[in-house]
C-alpha cells in the first residue's frame, strides 16, 4: 500500500515552509527559520506545492500538511 502521509513524503523544509505560510508567519521570519533569504521562500513553496500535487495531495490550502485539521 502506498504511503499517504505528506509528512513522510516531503522534505522537512517543504513541510515547514507550507506550515508557516498556513500560520501566516511573515516571510522574513519564515525564511529565517528555514535558513533562506526571503526571496528564496516563494520558489521553495512553489516546489513544495508542485510536489504535493505530483504525489496526489491537494494544494496546501485545501490539505492540512504536517499537522492536525483546524
Amino acid at each position: 500500500m502506498p504511503n499517504l502521509d505528506p509528512v513522510e513524503e516531503l522534505p522537512l523544509a517543504y513541510l515547514v515552509a507550507l506550515r508557516l505560510e498556513q500560520l501566516a508567519v511573515p516571510d522574513e521570519q519564515a525564511a529565517w527559520v528555514l535558513g533562506l533569504t526571503p526571496e528564496a521562500l516563494g520558489p521553495l513553496r512553489e516546489v513544495a506545492r508542485r510536489r504535493l500535487r505530483d504525489l496526489g495531495f491537494e494544494d496546501e490550502e485545501d490539505e492540512d500538511v504536517g499537522g492536525s485539521k483546524q
